[in-house]
């Protein structure tokens, strides 16, 4: 199972969701802050993986319960970027590269390392659809920037 991290106290807050997380393993290794300056859902793999693809935006959550929407490969609202411009690939590499900078190690930072090179080796040209479709359609493990915790 995996977590999303909102915002303590954000029942039916728009855009409180923080971090997600593939596991409590993961974020229990890779946070920064303790655990109780969060509100922390469960969610199952398949809803974690269509955020981190962006093929859900995260609106909301009321309880345990997750909000979303879906998102459009021509969508520009919720949590998806559309990396098809140059500008936004180097500024998702810049992101990228300051996490992997604080030293981070563990699988998430081996993902890190993988995606980046994947993304870096890229000519937006060459994608019919976002990074993070591409990278999974080429055995890459796309990861969204809200999981670098």
């Amino acid at each position: 199972m995996a977590i999303f991290i909102f915002q303590k106290n954000s029942d039916g807050k728009e855009g409180s969701l923080i971090h997600i997380a593939a596991s409590q393993e993961i974020w229990d290794a890779n946070k920064v802050q303790p655990e109780s300056l969060f509100d922390l859902v469960t969610v199952n793999d398949e809803l974690f993986n269509a955020v981190r693809l962006n093929n859900k935006g995260v609106i909301s959550k009321t309880g345990d319960t997750v909000n979303t929407m879906d998102l459009s490969p021509v969508s520009t609202g919720g949590n998806f970027i559309d990396y098809k411009h140059e500008e936004n690939k180097e500024a998702l590499i810049e992101r990228l590269d300051k996490w992997l900078k604080l030293g981070k190690s563990g699988t998430l930072a081996d993902q890190v390392t993988a995606y980046k090179a994947h993304i870096e080796s890229l000519g937006t040209e060459a994608i019919a659809h976002s990074f993070e479709k591409h990278a999974e359609d080429n055995g890459v493990t796309a990861v969204h920037p809200l999981q670098l915790v």
